[in-house]
């Protein structure tokens, strides 16, 4: 954890800023291990290999289980590929590369730093990821070479920010929050006036084959299985998939003899846009969607409803691959 971090934060517990870091180890200009205390109500958070941990106790049987999930994912892959940066850009759309720099960037459920590495690369000011899990620490290892980022272990639902953020992020997260409409609503907060919010979401318009088919699986079967066996399925199927894109999809997509055949293929816009991704990648995808205990496909009127209960000015929402939402608002100055 570096020094600088203490800026951003306050105590989750009565929102004290007021906190007071005891180093017990440090690493050049990073404490390594140590203590974060809130003067007002004692609470004690710890830091440990670098990384603050403000999670509660208490967490809940479904968080533990995300956090399980979630952070074997990541540990079985670890490294950023270079496919991701166009993802990315894509999911933030219509953001660019200029608008992240100087910028104080927040990254909800950050996973491996995949977007902290691409904010941090766009010379962003600072850069700080929280994840539930695990992943936290290979985050860091991910962004190493960067000096402007930082990591912390905390709950979406009890985030120990003050709000101060230009930007916050959250993409391919919401939808598996219990309750998605509360962690935006807990997201807006920590950015300041007139700061901007981007999220990444399942779209219930054209995601009918994945509510139908493999919802049901998810749900009754994958999600009650050891991990490790919902991994070796999500290769099984990866493989079935990255042929099929490979084989039919990309022809379709790349012959003018076969476009109109391309035209009727099922998910085609979204099947077309994996053709490049590796097949680790797609294996990650089609984990992603059988691990998580909990998944929501959302509406246009769902996110827009969300933008105007907080006060916020929508300035773009729009679809990705025909399957997703894409929401970039603006925090009222006012």
């Amino acid at each position: 954890m570096k020094q600088s971090v203490i800026d951003y934060l306050q105590c989750p517990h009565c929102r004290d800023q007021n906190l007071e870091i005891i180093v017990q180890q440090e690493n050049g200009e990073e404490i390594k291990e140590g203590k974060i205390i809130c003067p007002n109500c004692d609470s004690l958070f710890m830091i440990s290999n670098f990384i603050p941990n403000f999670l509660p106790k208490n967490l809940q049987k479904i968080e533990i289980k995300v956090r399980e999930g979630f952070g074997y994912k990541w540990k079985l892959n670890p490294s950023i590929l270079h496919t991701y940066k166009k993802r990315f850009f894509d999911e933030i759309f219509p953001v660019k590369r200029d608008f992240l720099e100087d910028k104080v960037i927040l990254n909800a459920c950050c996973g491996i730093g995949i977007i902290d590495y691409y904010c941090a690369q766009s010379e962003a000011k600072e850069t700080i990821g929280f994840d539930i899990s695990d992943a936290v620490y290979v985050a860091r290892e991910n962004c190493l070479k960067y000096n402007n980022t930082h990591f912390i272990k905390a709950d979406l639902f009890g985030l120990p920010f003050k709000p101060c953020f230009d930007y916050v992020l959250c993409l391919a997260a919401i939808h598996h929050l219990k309750n998605p409409a509360e962690g935006f609503n807990i997201l807006t907060k920590v950015i300041k006036k007139g700061g901007y919010i981007s999220i990444w979401v399942y779209a219930n318009e054209g995601n009918e084959f994945v509510r139908f088919f493999i919802e049901p699986f998810r749900r009754y079967i994958s999600t009650k299985l050891p991990l490790r066996i919902v991994s070796w399925i999500s290769m099984i199927l990866g493989m079935i998939m990255w042929v099929i894109v490979k084989l039919v999809y990309y022809p379709c997509k790349k012959y003018e003899i076969l476009k109109k055949i391309g035209s009727v293929l099922p998910m085609k816009e979204y099947l077309f846009y994996i053709e490049s991704w590796p097949f680790r990648q797609v294996q990650e995808m089609i984990f992603d969607q059988l691990l998580s205990p909990i998944t929501y496909y959302h509406r246009r009127e769902e996110i827009e409803e969300w933008v105007k209960d907080n006060n916020l000015k929508l300035l773009s929402l729009t679809r990705l691959n025909d399957n997703s939402w894409r929401c970039f608002a603006q925090k009222c100055a006012e």
